[in-house]
């Protein structure tokens, strides 16, 4: 739409010193007789375009012009800049590319060394050191599903490693510390329920829609909450674990011994995924509390010894 057009030339336009006819013909897939036409509209709308000829000539917004920045801070912008790059990594979304540009061109020109310098001392970046490479075409996927109210349809691998084939009325995409979670209504389980995106694949939509339901996400992850806080654990770390019980724990829970071991007092969900979290630390870990896990962790550590018996040399 030639609106669009206008405006994404008007944003350029502010972040860029010049730019060319050829330039911005090229980046819009238009002729050079068109830019002429658009420049001159944009002229006309108030907005003071200068035209510089010769080698080194092409087009500017006359310097110290800029939006009405709605009453923000340059502080406010750059902190709505860093957050919306960090989102872009992960995303990769277009959208998401053209807001940045938006704000930035809210920013006076004299003002970008100090929007460069702080961008240089804060980064944001949600991706993980090892990258999905499926991870950024799922999320730009459920998203459309999102928005278009269509069900979505995939395998999915629980805890306790089975594959089940479900059929889900996409509610949102929400990250969770370093991981991506689906919040949906699962037509088999009749039932709102969180999936995890990295155990989700086959992922397709469907030309089903549905009337989103009247729930948020705060009564989704409440339920989800009550359900993983139901056992406390008491464990005990060696202090050659200490950083990683400080990144697995809060500080409250975390009480450091007079010999420098750790006492862990905590609440989680119990299921398989406690065990294989207690198990990560290997011998760095000892389960005092409760009697039941303390068993099920050692008979899963004896199956270990036998497994590697069994295929000694």
């Amino acid at each position: 739409m030639k609106i669009d057009r206008l405006l994404a030339i008007i944003i350029l336009l502010l972040n860029h010193q010049k730019m060319t006819g050829k330039e911005l013909s090229e980046r819009f897939e238009v002729s050079l007789r068109t830019i002429y036409r658009d420049i001159e509209a944009i002229n006309q709308a108030g907005i003071p375009i200068i035209s510089y000829a010769g080698k080194n000539g092409g087009f500017e917004i006359m310097e110290h012009y800029k939006l009405d920045r709605q009453q923000l801070s340059l502080k406010e912008m750059i902190s709505m800049m860093t957050a919306l790059q960090g989102f872009h990594t992960m995303l990769g979304d277009d959208t998401v590319k053209l807001l940045i540009e938006k704000i930035q061109s809210l920013i006076d020109k004299d003002k970008q060394t100090q929007l460069k310098k702080h961008s240089e001392q804060i980064n944001i970046d949600f991706n993980p050191w090892r990258i999905n490479d499926g991870a950024q075409e799922k999320l730009q996927q459920l998203r459309l599903a999102i928005d278009n109210k269509q069900q979505i349809q995939f395998m999915y691998t629980n805890l306790q490693g089975q594959d089940r084939f479900r059929t889900v009325e996409p509610f949102a995409v929400v990250l969770k510390g370093f991981a991506w979670y689906v919040y949906g209504y699962c037509t088999q389980q009749k039932d709102f329920r969180i999936f995890r995106l990295s155990r989700l694949t086959n992922l397709r939509t469907t030309d089903q829609t549905f009337t989103r339901q009247a729930v948020s996400i705060e009564e989704i992850e409440a339920r989800w909450g009550r359900l993983q806080a139901n056992t406390q654990l008491k464990l005990l770390f060696q202090p050659t674990i200490k950083a990683r019980v400080f990144d697995y724990f809060l500080p409250k829970e975390i009480e450091v011994q007079k010999d420098g071991t750790l006492l862990v007092t905590t609440k989680y969900h119990e299921d398989n995924w406690v065990y294989n979290m207690i198990l990560s630390f290997g011998a760095e870990v000892l389960v005092l509390e409760p009697e039941n896990v303390r068993s099920i962790i050692e008979k899963r550590v004896r199956k270990i010894i036998q497994l590697y018996e069994s295929h000694a040399k």
